[in-house]
């Protein structure tokens, strides 16, 4: 299971290489955002499916084409498998416990007095408990067939709504604030576009055929209830 860079090519290239012809399991970790769009906090109906077809943004190019070579291995006997999780949420057992994009708005909201979002906050992403991803790689360990692509995701919200849920946690009440996306991009990096400003809906179709049924706590609830209340919240 390759869960250390999705973006690195020579990892996936020594990875195929080392496993060609062995017809041992290759689970990539990729993700949702390889769909997302440039529409700083903007809504879009659009969705994906595993079988959806989508032009990636420039940044992303790279990781659809490692996605694309890892799938395409199962032609040299290689059980190649690629994931795309959503936003994971929920209580970690590794080195970080809390995820990524969580914890950077939850940081945004302390330092601003206020919770933030990229422009109108209006962009939904999808969302998935960390148990339930891991419980989705194991189900693939065991069945998933050659080439086979998921996505994991259990819901989905807008960022407004997120920056809600986290003012609540923080005592600061349900008022956010606007955030152009220069000034977004000063404070959360490059990321901003794609992570924080971007839409993505994926529905987990082929996911749950294999039999996959995510059951972790909702995302509101670990926000204000959970292990973010535990480790960020007021004190």
């Amino acid at each position: 299971m390759n869960a250390a860079n999705s973006d690195n090519a020579f990892v996936v290239h020594a990875l195929l290489t080392g496993l060609k012809g062995s017809g041992k399991v290759l689970i990539q970790t990729s993700g949702s955002s390889v769909v997302g769009t440039y529409d700083n906090g903007e809504a879009s109906e659009t969705t994906f499916d595993e079988d959806t077809p989508f032009t990636p943004e420039p940044e992303k190019a790279m990781r659809v084409a490692i996605d694309n070579q890892v799938r395409a291995a199962a032609d040299g006997n290689v059980r190649s498998v690629v994931i795309r999780p959503t936003l994971i949420y929920g209580r970690g057992i590794g080195v970080t416990a809390t995820s990524i994009q969580l914890p950077k708005l939850i940081d945004v909201a302390r330092k601003a007095g206020v919770p933030r979002h990229v422009g109108r906050g209006q962009n939904i992403w999808g969302h998935v408990h960390i148990a339930d991803v891991a419980d989705l790689y194991m189900l693939a360990l065991e069945k998933a067939p050659a080439g086979a692509l998921y996505y994991a995701e259990n819901g989905e919200a807008n960022f407004k709504a997120v920056a809600q849920s986290i003012g609540r946690m923080l005592g600061l009440g349900d008022q956010t604030q606007d955030w152009p996306i220069g000034e977004a991009v000063d404070g959360l990096g490059p990321g901003a576009y794609l992570s924080f400003g971007s839409n993505s809906r994926v529905r987990g179709v082929k996911s749950r055929a294999l039999g996959w049924q995510p059951k972790g706590r909702a995302l509101f609830d670990e926000i204000e209830n959970g292990v973010y209340a535990e480790v960020y919240g007021k004190k």
